[in-house]
């Protein structure tokens, strides 16, 4: 296209330090000029583009909208809303994103941020991991000869999975599971996923203390008894000690949080646009350019609005004269 137009009166390309303008053009519809500091910000957003290639791309652009506008779409909805878009892009590009960038952040927006995920950074040892529980009835570790037959089963168990071990946490629970219909009578096999516990946290002290004896990762440990019956654990992760202060963490927090802090502000701030602005039904042309029913009839169907009340029906036409020779 770009060939079959008058050639560039002008077109310097110096790298970085690039002059003003880098590009006088000689279009069909006039001159126009391209200048560095355009050019600079279109080659941060396309860093795939030569300095070349990039200014190719906006002499193309500008082109393109003289031939537009001299044919009168300027003016046409479709490229109002373009341009409407454009402009709140650059907006954001220009003015809101440099504002929330890591290091503008408010620290106390930073230091909130770290106390609500304050067990992320300051705990103690923790354990990951499944068990199979060899139990009796209503879930109580049995007694008796009942009990030493528990522990046998959960010894047979055990034997199994290291003979042939499972390749993940949920295989493990279903290998486990699939003894349940050799228990011996009065006994019950179940498995559960543990998740991530701490010492002292929401299971029994006794199967808590003997969990965080285990320190093989992977292999099922022997059995070990607690009031709920008898116990095969199989650590997946074992979470060292982390004791990191506020401080320690503040810069990479603000790094990690910047996108979710940035994208919280932009929608308070367009909440409060939202409430300075008419509402899309009340303003001019609205009604119908996002459907073709009015909008109460969009909302009513997304139930937003009770279902508007139907016209009266309309009297039936006379038929129409016949066509006349």
């Amino acid at each position: 296209m770009r060939r079959a137009l008058p050639a560039l009166v002008a077109l310097l390309v110096a790298g970085a330090a690039l002059a003003r303008p880098v590009a006088t053009v000689d279009g069909p519809r006039g001159r126009f000029t391209i200048e560095a500091e355009r050019l600079a910000a279109y080659l941060a957003e396309h860093p795939d583009r030569s300095p070349r290639a990039a200014l190719a791309d906006l002499i193309d652009f500008e082109l393109l909208a003289a031939e537009a506008r001299a044919v009168g779409l300027a003016d046409h909805p479709d490229v109002r809303a373009a341009g409407d878009r454009a402009a709140a892009t650059a907006w954001l590009r220009g003015e809101f994103e440099p504002a929330w960038t890591a290091e503008a952040l408010p620290r106390e927006t930073v230091r909130r941020s770290y106390e609500q995920n304050r067990r992320f950074f300051d705990h103690p040892e923790l354990r990951k991991g499944d068990h199979i529980l060899v139990t009796g009835p209503d879930t109580k570790r049995p007694e008796g000869g009942l009990d030493d037959a528990a522990r046998a089963f959960a010894e047979r168990i055990r034997a199994t999975l290291l003979a042939d071990p499972p390749g993940s946490p949920a295989e493990f629970r279903q290998r486990g599971l699939a003894f349940a219909d050799a228990a011996p009578p009065g006994l019950e096999v179940k498995a559960q996923s543990l998740g991530t516990f701490a010492p002292r946290g929401r299971f029994a002290d006794e199967f808590e203390d003997a969990a965080f004896a285990i320190e093989a990762v992977g292999v099922p440990a022997a059995p070990f008894p607690s009031r709920f019956g008898w116990h095969i654990v199989r650590l997946t992760e074992i979470v060292p000690e982390k004791r990191q202060r506020f401080e320690d963490v503040e810069a990479s927090l603000r790094a990690r949080i910047v996108p979710e802090v940035r994208q919280l502000e932009f929608l308070r701030l367009t909440d409060q646009l939202a409430e300075r602005l008419p509402p899309l039904r009340d303003a001019p042309g609205a009604r119908g350019l996002l459907d073709p029913q009015p909008l109460d009839a969009v909302a009513a169907r997304r139930g937003l609005l009770p279902a508007p009340a139907a016209p009266p029906a309309a009297p039936p036409a006379s038929p129409p004269p016949p066509p006349s020779r």
